[in-house]
């Protein structure tokens, strides 16, 4: 396969362009930091220098959950007591969020092909604007696409491999469990969790008790990596569910169907107004990008049923259903 020859010289060189592109200038753009930056900083001060335990929430704050300040305390204490220090650390996570990404493409799909869809993902990620903004802040929310890529990717290389394939079904089962400690919208991933579990099962029903049992190795490790959170949720369901309700004014929301056409337009059209988050009214995706996302969607359509693969014919339609993630967000 030739691609097998070139495809980890051309995955180390978009990881170096992404990140070019995610510490050049940091110092400057974005200029200066947000309340919420601010916040987040406090609370891994908090953990690294004041004895804090904050478990698997942080109460105060309308509720965080606490992935993030854990992984950066021991940095602070080695780079640095700054915003700058946690700047690096959300830089190098979106950075493994795109390896995990062009990993992910190469295992999903087999040879050449599968490291074609890798690259160019991983060339996507690299250039998309939201996510190197994302990465050169201070938000929490960087670890969530960096946890939930690495969960599908051990989940995949689990149903791929015949020896030694618990290993990586544990793997990916803490990692899935993880992504509940990273941010509000998680809540949803073990919904995406069961419907990939039944996809597979569907789409290769030739060999459903190897499957099943595969697929309950990864699902019982993330429930136990779980309990935590859901034991904090029955005892505090103001805390948890905090925030979801700050964020819901019922007397000045708009309706599901305008939050459905608000986000429709998001992705092409016209994005979020804050200048914190985006460029004012920049959509998610470029047109040529958006105009890509629906062709690929129809291409991976008939793919699935063309197919003879089960996995690959489960990957195509995790990636048709994948715009749905926005859900938490509509809601």
């Amino acid at each position: 396969e030739p691609m097998r020859r070139v495809f980890l010289p051309l995955a180390l060189t978009i990881l170096l362009f992404a990140a070019f592109l995610r510490l050049h200038q940091i110092d400057l753009y974005p200029p200066g930091p947000h309340y919420d930056e601010a916040a987040n900083l406090v609370i891994t001060r908090s953990i690294a220098f004041g004895g804090a335990w904050h478990f698997p929430i942080v109460e105060n704050f309308q509720g965080r959950e606490v992935l993030y300040y854990y992984l950066n305390a021991p940095l602070l204490h080695v780079i640095g007591d700054e915003v700058f220090t946690m700047q690096l650390s959300s830089v190098f996570l979106n950075l493994v969020t795109i390896a995990g990404t062009m990993a992910l493409g190469r295992v999903m799909f087999r040879g050449d092909r599968g490291a074609v869809i890798g690259l160019v993902a991983g060339i996507l990620l690299a250039l998309s604007f939201p996510q190197i903004l994302l990465s050169r802040q201070v938000f929490r929310a960087v670890t969530l696409p960096f946890l939930q890529v690495l969960a599908v990717l051990f989940l995949w290389k689990g149903m791929c491999a015949n020896k030694w394939n618990w290993v990586y079904l544990v793997a990916g089962g803490v990692f899935g469990g993880l992504v509940l400690y990273t941010y509000n919208s998680s809540r949803l991933f073990p919904v995406w969790v069961a419907v990939l579990s039944l996809a597979i099962l569907f789409f290769d029903r030739q060999q459903w008790r190897v499957r099943l049992r595969k697929i309950l190795i990864f699902d019982v490790v993330l429930a136990l990596v779980s309990v935590p959170m859901l034991i904090f949720a029955l005892n505090n369901p103001d805390v948890f569910l905090g925030r979801l309700n700050e964020v819901t004014q019922t007397e000045s929301a708009i309706g599901l169907g305008d939050s459905i056409l608000l986000h429709l337009r998001m992705f092409f059209l016209e994005g979020d107004p804050y200048f914190r988050y985006n460029i004012p009214q920049r959509p998610y995706f470029t047109l040529i990008e958006g105009l890509l996302l629906l062709v690929s969607i129809v291409v991976a359509f008939f793919s699935i049923l063309r197919g003879k693969r089960p996995l690959e014919r489960a990957g195509l339609l995790l990636l048709i259903l994948s715009p749905l993630m926005i859900a938490p967000r509509v809601i």
